[in-house]
């Protein structure tokens, strides 16, 4: 189906297949561009589309990004979607 403008895609899973995860505690994750955010150690974003800075380096979505040793700042070069998983 299309929201808005987007085409979208929806999976459906049966819960067995979520390894234990409760769907309410996804949320979903807006950098627009030239804005930045701080996010804590052990965050969790799937990057759905568009690009962030995060220590120098520019991380495209779709991409899984890990933050494991410490909290970081991301910044947009474009307007960025996604999830945050807890």
């Amino acid at each position: 189906f299309t929201a808005g403008a987007y085409p979208t895609t929806v999976y459906c899973l049966e819960s067995k297949s979520n390894e234990g995860l409760d769907i309410k505690t996804i949320s979903k994750f807006t950098l627009l561009q030239n804005n930045s955010v701080t996010l804590p150690q052990g965050t969790k974003l799937f990057l759905a589309s568009g690009d962030v800075v995060i220590d120098g380096t520019t991380h495209t979505g779709p991409k899984q990004i890990k933050l494991s040793t410490a909290e970081k700042q991301l910044t947009a070069t474009s307007n960025s979607y996604g999830f945050l998983f807890p």
